[in-house]
Parts: C-alpha cells; sequence; structure tokens
C-alpha cells in the first residue's frame, strides 16, 4: 500500500512538471531516479522521458551556448586584459618616461640653483672681503687723513711761529728805521751846524790871516 501510495504521489509530482513544463535537470533527474526506482511505465512516464530528454537537450545546446559564449567572453575579457595590460604597460612606460625626464630637468633645475647657490656664495664672500678690505682702506685713509691733519697743524704752527718772527722783525726794522731817522736827522742837524761853524770858522781865518798880512808889510818896509 505504501508503495502504491508513493507512485500515486509521483504521478501527480509528474503531472505538476509537465504542466509547469519544469526544466530543473536536478530536480528531473530525481525524479527520475524514484520512477525508476518503482519500475514505473505507461504514457504519463513515457510522456515525462521525452520532456526530460528535450529538457536535457535543450540544456545542452544552452550549455554549448553558454559554453562558446563564456568561451568568448573569456576571449574577449583576455583581450581586454591584455589591451589593458599593454594600456597599463604603456602608461607605466609613458610614466616612467616622464618620470625620467621630470627627475632628469629637476636635477638640472637642482644643479642649477647649486651654481646659483655657490655664485652668491662667492658673491657673498667676495662682498665681506670687499666690505672688510673697505674697513681696513677706511681705516688707514682715516689714518692718512689724521696724519695729514697733524701734518697741516704742525705746517700751520710753523708758519704761525714764522709769521710771528716776521713780523716782529719788521716791528723791529720799522724802529730801527725810526730809530735810523732820527739820528740821520740829528747828523743832518749836526752837519748843518759844523758848516755853519766851518764857514764862520773859514772867514774868520780868512780875517785873521787879513790882519796878519796887513800886520807884515810895515815890518818888511821898516
Amino acid at each position: 500500500k505504501r508503495r502504491v501510495a508513493n507512485m500515486r504521489e509521483l504521478e501527480t509530482e509528474i503531472k505538476t512538471l509537465l504542466e509547469a513544463k519544469n526544466t530543473d535537470i536536478d530536480y528531473l533527474q530525481d525524479v527520475n531516479s524514484r520512477v525508476e526506482r518503482y519500475d514505473m511505465g505507461g504514457k504519463l512516464v513515457e510522456e515525462f522521458r521525452q520532456h526530460m530528454r528535450a529538457v536535457i537537450a535543450a540544456d545542452r545546446g544552452a550549455h554549448a551556448r553558454r559554453k562558446k559564449q563564456q568561451e568568448e567572453e573569456r576571449k574577449r575579457q583576455e583581450a581586454a586584459a591584455k589591451k589593458k595590460q599593454q594600456e597599463e604597460l604603456e602608461r607605466q612606460a609613458r610614466a616612467k618616461a616622464e618620470a625620467e625626464a621630470k627627475t632628469a630637468e629637476l636635477k638640472a633645475e637642482k644643479e642649477k640653483l647649486r651654481q646659483q647657490l655657490q655664485q652668491l656664495e662667492t658673491r657673498a664672500k667676495k662682498a665681506e672681503t670687499d666690505a672688510e678690505q673697505a674697513r681696513l682702506d677706511g681705516k688707514s685713509k682715516l689714518r692718512e687723513q689724521s696724519n695729514s691733519l697733524k701734518a697741516l697743524e704742525d705746517e700751520i704752527a710753523r708758519l704761525e711761529e714764522e709769521n710771528r718772527d716776521l713780523r716782529d722783525t719788521v716791528n723791529r726794522l720799522e724802529h730801527d728805521a725810526e730809530e735810523q731817522a732820527r739820528a740821520m736827522e740829528s747828523l743832518r742837524e749836526k752837519n748843518n751846524s759844523l758848516t755853519t761853524q766851518l764857514g764862520e770858522l773859514k772867514l774868520e781865518k780868512d780875517r785873521v790871516e787879513m790882519q796878519n798880512q796887513t800886520q807884515e808889510r810895515p815890518r818888511g818896509s821898516t
């Protein structure tokens, strides 16, 4: 009875799946294994097996199509992957080339900056040296100017001393000239006085001589 009941349930299940046109191969194969277990036959079982074969055949076709599609998809994906890989390699090559170019550019810029820095350092050192030299030159020039000023001050003092001496000499000469002028005037006055006295003495001499001559003649006649 249990077997018969199970067979009745299986027939109902087969009718249901045929009406639903069930295409679940795993389910259909499970139903078929139970049909074989109960050794069932008849039109319904034959119809079920035809349906199962058709589903399997269709599934095989679909599987082949799926496999073909999968193969095509695989090839497409491989081609896409290769293309992507090639593009990635090209991108990496471009990036590498750009990086190398950028590195070379940065190195050149770094070298340029290094040279500029070196030039600035050289100029700074030169400016520092020039400043130190200018400071030393300034001190030397200041020393020279100070020495020159001292020499000028000494020269001015000497000239002032000479000027005082000359002024004293002039004053002395002027004083001596006045003295000489007074002495010459006195001498002129003495000379005039002596000349007058001399004239008077000559007149007195002439007078005395005339007197002497007058007195000598009578004695000669006597």
